[in-house]
């Protein structure tokens, strides 16, 4: 059990290696600063930290993570986070989901600039976008090729227009009304 009631400051400057085999318990009641030129930590068995105050993390490089098995978070409170540059959430053999457990909870999208979906997809089968449930589109919507509509199609508004050459109507009744 390691127990500081002031403030630690430990500088490495080249690598450090800890094995600990037994249990160690850390309680630090004032600041803990670690600066070092390596840091790796490998845990095989069950790690806990519990912060009773405020973390602040800052990474003056790179921060990768690999994670072998299950990874959970579970925040009761909001979280923030502020990229300056992309972000790239990749799925290499699974779906992506984002899933509320509050049916009335939005989930919000504000771009500046676009939301932009690549897939190759393009059957009915698995949609580059499906969406399960209304939509409301509140500008205009362009499309860059065919549009096939399965159902109804009503339009509601002043003015139809059809820029086309050739109209082609397989229902031999037409109303005009």
């Amino acid at each position: 059990t390691i127990n500081y009631f002031g403030t630690k400051n430990s500088t490495i400057n080249n690598n450090f290696i800890s094995t600990i085999t037994g249990t160690v318990n850390e309680t630090y009641h004032q600041n803990k600063t670690i600066t070092q030129n390596a840091l790796d930590e490998n845990i095989e068995g069950t790690r806990t930290l519990i912060v009773s105050g405020h973390t602040t993390e800052t990474y003056k490089t790179h921060n990768y993570r690999t994670i072998l098995g299950e990874y959970k978070e579970t925040i009761s409170g909001q979280k923030t986070t502020r990229v300056k540059d992309d972000i790239l959430i990749q799925s290499l053999q699974s779906d992506f989901q984002i899933i509320t457990s509050n049916i009335k909870a939005n989930i919000n999208l504000k771009p500046t600039g676009r939301v932009h979906l690549t897939n190759l997809s393009n059957t009915i089968e698995k949609p580059s976008l499906l969406i399960e449930g209304g939509s409301y589109i509140k500008k205009d919507v362009f499309f860059g090729k065919d549009l096939l509509l399965y159902g109804n199609l009503n339009v509601i508004g002043n003015n139809s227009s059809l820029y086309t050459d050739q109209v082609t109507v397989e229902d031999p009744l037409i109303v005009l009304g």
